[in-house]
């Protein structure tokens, strides 16, 4: 599927950053990727599984519909599912970014008990599974849930429809199809920097940059809904 995932168009990207490049924030500059992926930002969609009643009262103030998957009749995405990675997802974090557990995890509860069984348990899920890349990974891990956001992702992008990244798990969704597209990073839009220690990891290893339309992504879907909203009015940028 990521062979079918082609370049969004440069030449109109910096025909647009040119064009307007007095206008200030991060308005001119997503206006400028939303020209290189033809994106007219006009049937927005944010897909999340069991959304909180205020991200459901967020979403539909700013007209924005809900689905569990992302629908066929969209041109563009916003993708949150969450801030906090499952241990197999960890496992994905740490051979994406070549970082240790303990940098996955963060170093604010060192001295926890808690936080110490978790390095100890990953360490040793870790060398059981021994995977030498991230293909074998996924081989050993293909039901797991993050793969099927990154199936998500890849067929999405590979239609041609942008999606802006909300939180960890969808920054390591995303992640995963990085490594086997170089092209897809010019479809993904990262709402903010994640909120989690791995997040932020993998934000900082292929140097993603964010929209920053709301300061944190905790993968709650509300960066996702800001993000959106700031996409149509870049779209209604590029049409005036």
């Amino acid at each position: 599927m990521v062979e079918k995932i082609s370049l969004a168009d440069s030449a109109a990207r910096r025909e647009t950053v040119t064009r307007f490049a007095d206008v200030p924030g991060s308005l001119a500059n997503f206006a400028a990727e939303l020209a290189a992926t033809k994106c007219a930002a006009r049937e927005t969609v944010l897909v999340m599984a069991n959304p909180t009643p205020f991200a459901t009262a967020a979403a539909t103030s700013n007209s924005i519909e809900i689905f569990d998957r992302p629908p066929t009749a969209s041109d563009l995405i916003a993708l949150a599912a969450g801030d906090e990675l499952s241990k197999p997802e960890y496992l994905f974090a740490r051979k994406i970014t070549g970082k240790d557990f303990i940098q996955l995890l963060g170093f604010a509860a060192a001295d926890d008990k808690s936080w110490e069984l978790k390095i100890t348990e990953l360490q040793n899920m870790d060398l059981q599974v021994s995977a030498k890349d991230l293909t074998e990974l996924i081989g050993q891990f293909q039901d797991e849930p993050i793969v099927d956001l990154a199936i998500q992702i890849a067929t999405a992008i590979s239609n041609q429809t942008p999606v802006i990244i909300d939180g960890s798990r969808a920054l390591l969704a995303a992640s995963i199809v990085y490594e086997y597209s170089v092209a897809a990073r010019s479809w993904l839009f990262v709402a903010d920097l994640p909120k989690s220690a791995a997040g932020q990891q993998l934000f900082k290893h292929r140097n993603w940059i964010s929209l920053a339309a709301n300061q944190v992504a905790a993968g709650d879907g509300l960066a996702g809904i800001a993000s959106l909203s700031l996409a149509r009015t870049a779209a209604l940028l590029l049409r005036h």
